[in-house]
């Protein structure tokens, strides 16, 4: 439980601070913040494929535990009504933290 409420705190205070940056529009050594950090430095894959590929293994790691609603599943009291909603929140929370936190790194960082 502690591992993960660490987790969670530190993707939601990551997406909190990266957008206070995106909506200030500050520079962050020398480059502006948005979306010309995506379009001045070559598009979304300036250096080709490779960079996602090798990524890809972290992506993976990060996804591990999603197995255990199965296994949750069957150790809930009332699994036709929890689980659906449980597997919808799970979905929701993916998408807010990780594709949101991979969104922000893209606008605030070039990939130099």
């Amino acid at each position: 439980f502690w591992a993960a409420l660490i987790k969670v705190v530190a993707l939601v205070t990551f997406l909190i601070v990266g957008t206070v940056f995106l909506a200030g529009r500050f520079d962050i050594k020398g480059q502006t913040t948005g979306p010309s950090v995506i379009a001045d430095n070559g598009g979304l894959f300036p250096t080709g494929m490779l960079s996602l590929v090798l990524v890809t293994t972290g992506v993976v790691f990060a996804y591990a535990a999603v197995e255990l609603v199965g296994t949750a599943a069957g150790e809930t009291e009332n699994p036709e009504k929890v689980m659906p909603r449980a597997i919808n929140s799970v979905i929701a929370r993916i998408a807010l933290f990780y594709v949101g936190s991979l969104v922000l790194l893209a606008l605030l960082l070039p990939y130099t």
